[in-house]
């Protein structure tokens, strides 16, 4: 077997990237990387996390359209994508290094919609961001993060509220950090996720296939701008936080819900840290606690995604004019 080292002299090609909100120096022999992630560069450094990246790219083959095997151990978390591909990440030091392949290096899919978002989602704890299990649209910057159980209806609901004109940011994860005083949520560039069923309400979808998803899912992966032509923003400040709630009954219903609420539910949705991680974990529970602070309130229907967008635009409208009035 080889042995690959991340050798800091050999990795002189450089890139500076903005991953939600974070700074993510990256250091690599590869020249065609930079170019891969051009979507993610950053103009100018944010004030916020900082987290570096190492790359070494060797000549073996690869294997391609591996799903990744986790292991961790403290704060270490070990990610391979078959016997060549390898990723470990270090949360002490807030650092990815990596032993890849050419052919992964050069796979703007993987980068794009796999690999920033596992970065980000292990790495996140420690450079002051959240993963939220959530999706959120935006409207004039206002941000509206719609939580929910797995199979609640959030991706459909966000497209279909893209569809009426807001701005679409994610609709499965979100990544929210503090900036000043308030938070900020973001968007990756990750495909939109959509059950099968969710043909009956797009036509868009008709000349897609079904696809397994990197969580095992049968599902439609889909752009939001080229499949559905609607309008995205990488990042928005949240306004208010919906709880979607699928029930039997005519009528859409908002009911406002505690602080006390919200905080437990997004309690119930994060992992746990290992001790080694108590400033991380200091910093994450500020930035559950804005979220809790949010407008937040449980929203039933038992309508059509169509239908619950257009309550959940109604709704978003008097809430507006209420707080200019």
């Amino acid at each position: 077997m080889k042995r690959f080292t991340v050798d800091d002299p050999q990795l002189t090609c450089r890139a500076v990237l903005e991953v939600a909100g974070c700074t993510c120096t990256v250091a690599t022999n590869d020249s065609g990387l930079p170019g891969v992630l051009e979507p993610f560069r950053s103009a100018s450094p944010r004030d916020c996390g900082e987290f570096e990246m190492r790359v070494m790219v060797h000549d073996e083959p690869g294997e391609p359209n591996r799903l990744p095997h986790f292991r961790g151990l403290h704060h270490l978390v070990f990610a391979s994508f078959g016997q060549f591909d390898l990723f470990v990440f270090d949360l002490e030091q807030r650092r990815v290094s990596a032993a890849i392949s050419k052919r992964l290096a050069r796979d703007h899919t993987f980068w794009h919609e796999r690999m920033v978002p596992i970065i980000i989602g292990v790495l996140g704890c420690t450079v002051g961001v959240l993963p939220f299990h959530s999706a959120c649209l935006s409207i004039n910057g206002d941000g509206l993060l719609i939580a929910g159980p797995s199979g609640a209806g959030k991706s459909t609901l966000s497209v279909a509220l893209a569809k009426l004109g807001f701005d679409f940011v994610s609709d499965d994860w979100t990544y929210i950090n503090c900036v000043s005083q308030f938070i900020e949520a973001h968007g990756l560039l990750a495909p939109i996720k959509l059950l099968p069923d969710a043909i009956k309400h797009f036509p868009e979808l008709t000349n897609r296939q079904v696809c397994v998803a990197m969580n095992g899912e049968l599902a439609y992966e889909a752009s939001p701008e080229s499949t559905f032509s609607i309008s995205v923003a990488r990042r928005c400040r949240p306004r208010w936080l919906v709880f979607v709630d699928r029930t039997a009954g005519d009528n859409a219903e908002f009911v406002e819900i505690s602080p006390d609420t919200a905080l437990a539910y997004i309690d119930s949705n994060v992992e746990r840290l290992p001790v080694q991680l108590a400033t991380a974990a200091e910093n994450r529970e500020t930035i559950k606690e804005k979220i809790a602070t949010l407008s937040c309130w449980r929203f039933r229907h038992d309508g059509t995604p169509e239908d619950a967008a257009r309550e959940l635009s109604a709704f978003v409208s008097r809430q507006l004019v209420g707080a200019s009035a």
